[in-house]
């Protein structure tokens, strides 16, 4: 609960970038620590979801402002709590491939990790098992989808073995091909543009990979939030991520299936008010029918 605190301030500080002279930044700090999703999560759950996402949001912050050390190091720790941070894998891969990150920064993720995991290990865990701990969750639940409003939702579980292979190449080739054409745009990244990357980023994996769980849009649930103070027009977008967030912690399964429609049409969307992403898909997709 206290880190919900430092995930509101740091939610402050990156509104009070467009806004420095308004009181919006404030309504951004209360809108997040009064968040239903977030009082579920680490109030009523006890879950930690707010650590790694805190890490996720100080790393935005951190290359909003350029600062692409802090901004890696916070990805470390954030990726230390929970391997889930890797849902910002598509803006930083696009970052990297358009030079906003140079690829000699990259050891600072695993070596954060390999800090951060020192203490457990002078305990007694072993340190094999805390190295490869992420391969080994992989495998624990054999669902397509934890009730969570995602694609998954309306595939049959009896289905698994043949989908989640399907899903992850699928997945792993989009985040290259949206990575390629903001490399390709020649558009800069601003901040208003780095702040829609990352929401598109946060809601496409935990929405088309398979084996999620109702809590793997937490950051989705926060990073939205920025991006209603960054585009007041698209606020809904906000409203719907919370609402299919809110609805998956009830654990109502039929407004859980239902509210995958809204949440993919909400990415829809945003993928297509991108103007780093959607003209060049258009053209390239004109390009192919010719």
């Amino acid at each position: 609960m206290t880190v919900d605190f430092l995930c509101g301030f740091l939610t402050y500080k990156i509104v009070r970038l467009k806004y420095p002279e308004s009181s919006k930044p404030i309504f951004a700090f209360l809108v997040v620590i009064l968040s239903p999703t977030v009082i579920y999560n680490s109030a009523l759950w006890g879950q930690c979801d707010s650590i790694y996402t805190t890490g996720m949001i100080a790393c935005i912050y951190f290359l909003c402002i350029q600062k692409e050390i802090p901004a890696l190091l916070s990805f470390g720790v954030g990726l230390s709590f929970k391997l889930q941070a890797m849902f910002l894998a598509p803006l930083l891969l696009a970052l990297l491939f358009k030079k906003r990150i140079h690829w000699y920064y990259l050891p600072l993720i695993p070596a954060v990790y390999i800090v951060l995991v020192l203490p457990p290990w002078l305990m007694g865990r072993p340190i094999q098992e805390l190295l490869l701990i992420y391969f080994s969750q992989a495998n624990k639940y054999k669902e397509l989808a934890k009730g969570v409003p995602n694609l998954y939702q309306w595939i049959p579980n009896n289905l698994y073995n043949i989908v989640v292979p399907i899903g992850l190449t699928l997945t792993a080739s989009i985040i290259f091909l949206l990575a390629y054409i903001v490399y390709k745009s020649q558009l800069k990244i601003t901040q208003n543009r780095l702040i829609h990357l990352a929401t598109i980023s946060v809601l496409f994996m935990p929405y088309i990979l398979p084996k999620m769980h109702q809590r793997y849009f937490y950051p989705a649930d926060i990073i939205s939030i920025i991006f209603a103070f960054y585009f007041p027009q698209y606020f809904w977008v906000a409203i719907v991520v919370q609402l299919a967030s809110l609805f998956s912690y009830l654990g109502t399964p039929i407004f859980i299936q239902l509210f995958s429609i809204p949440l993919g049409f909400a990415l829809w969307f945003i993928v297509q008010k991108c103007d780093l992403i959607y003209p060049n898909l258009q053209t390239g997709f004109s390009s192919n029918l010719k």
